[in-house]
């Protein structure tokens, strides 16, 4: 900061978070939370395929609900370090406002042939959605290994695979977990179709 101090309201919070790195919690959406997140999500995404929104806008929309969640993370870390709970509307709401003010400044900025999606994207987005479909066709939920003995979606390495299932938990939260088998053993991954909404 030039001409004076930096200020050091922060200090206590920043502190508080550091000596509570070690220490696990949950967060989850409460019921109002979660409608609001959906919408929004439905509107970015809608918007995203909108043919008024340029390729840099157009990425920035279609990652708006991953970096929602993240933003609404950190929020209700600050406003409660260390403490297991419920993020309320509120936080997800003012976590929208940031996410917003990051897509006005690219509607902003003049496009630019680097900023859209890259061809590597464009690949994943489709693996995920054909992935989605398998899981639909086969019960609803598959294990990881199943998925790669199917070679779900053409997915023949492991490497590709796992990208893809990154890729699918930031697309649709929630639907892949970690679970021991019903006859005991290690824990494996189990992934879910995504509850389609009308």
């Amino acid at each position: 900061m030039v001409g004076g101090s930096a200020p050091t309201s922060w200090e206590p919070l920043i502190k508080s978070l550091i000596d509570l790195r070690g220490q696990s919690r949950t967060w989850t959406l409460s019921e109002a939370a979660r409608s609001s997140f959906e919408l929004l999500r439905t509107d970015w995404k809608r918007q995203a395929r909108g043919i008024e929104s340029s390729a840099g806008v157009s990425a920035a929309l279609d990652k708006a609900d991953r970096h929602l969640l993240r933003i609404a993370l950190v929020l209700a870390e600050a406003d409660a370090p260390g403490q297991d709970g419920q993020v309320s509307d509120r936080v997800i709401q003012r976590a929208a406002a940031i996410v917003q003010f990051t897509i006005n400044c690219w509607r902003a900025l003049p496009e630019q042939g680097g900023l859209g999606p890259s061809r590597r994207d464009e690949k994943l987005a489709s693996a995920v959605d054909r992935v989605r479909d398998w899981i639909e066709e086969h019960g609803g939920h598959a294990t990881r290994r199943e998925l790669q003995r199917a070679r779900a979606a053409g997915i023949r390495k492991g490497t590709e695979l796992d990208a893809t299932l990154t890729a699918y938990e930031e697309t649709w939260p929630g639907t892949i977990t970690e679970e021991r088998p019903p006859g005991g053993g290690l824990k494996t991954l189990v992934i879910r179709a995504p509850q389609r909404r009308p």
